[in-house]
């Protein structure tokens, strides 16, 4: 069974993305619904308590007082993602550089979920080995590789900007520096109530302008565009 390409590839991606966006929103939930509620009193002892980084589901790291359960849901979330950019350009068609340096940066991704899902199984923190080679690659040079993808086929257009623009914003670091401070405008000393959550918008703006529902032939047209470009 070989790797699927076109219609059918354009349908996992955005399923998978879908799937990372829902695992993230649930682990959210059950970090902060019950201590920091949508709209309720963030003050509260109890909150602040909930915002200690040693209640991080993402990255797993000692000290950690973590449900375990938050984590294994936030790490195979990681995993689907990674999984999906893999893919990604089985939809967004990509030069051999293109396609080499995307999967390069994911693999960072792909560690950081696996040991954070691993850590929620065993229920202690799992190590990993070259840790700062692995954040280095999930949150500086993912962003840069995904940014790298947006010269492709013109048949592209604004979908390929927007999907990658998307998938930019999901990343650390535009996360914590941009996205979320839109999205949840409250000050904290560690982490902010529902911080995670706010890649969950970005997520599913990227599996939206992916178009799943194009019909084959849209694909066709794509690819041999692409084609002629090389």
């Amino acid at each position: 069974m070989g790797i699927p390409a076109g219609r059918s590839a354009s349908v996992l991606v955005s399923l998978l993305l879908v799937g990372a966006a829902v695992l993230v929103a649930v682990a959210s939930g059950l970090r902060w619904a019950s201590v920091c509620p949508i709209g309720g009193d963030w003050e509260a002892a109890a909150c602040q308590t909930r915002q200690d980084h040693r209640f991080d589901m993402l990255p797993v790291a000692a000290p950690w007082d973590a449900d375990p359960t938050w984590s294994l849901l936030a790490g195979l979330g990681l995993v689907l993602l990674g999984v999906a950019l893999l893919l990604l350009p089985r939809v967004l068609p990509a030069r051999r550089w293109q396609r080499s340096a995307l999967a390069v940066a994911t693999v960072g991704l792909l560690v950081e979920g696996s040991a954070a899902a691993l850590s929620g199984v065993l229920s202690r923190v799992v190590e990993v080995p070259l840790h700062g080679l692995v954040v280095y690659l999930w949150v500086l040079a993912l962003p840069v590789a995904l940014l790298l993808m947006l010269p492709g086929p013109a048949s592209g257009g604004p979908r390929r900007g927007l999907v990658l623009g998307a998938l930019v914003l999901a990343t650390p670091l535009p996360q914590v520096l941009l996205v979320s401070r839109l999205l949840v405008p409250y000050a904290s000393y560690d982490a902010t109530p529902w911080s995670e959550a706010s890649v969950v918008p970005c997520l599913l703006v990227a599996a939206l302008a992916i178009r799943p529902w194009r019909s084959q032939s849209d694909f066709s047209n794509q690819q041999r565009a692409h084609s002629l470009s090389l």
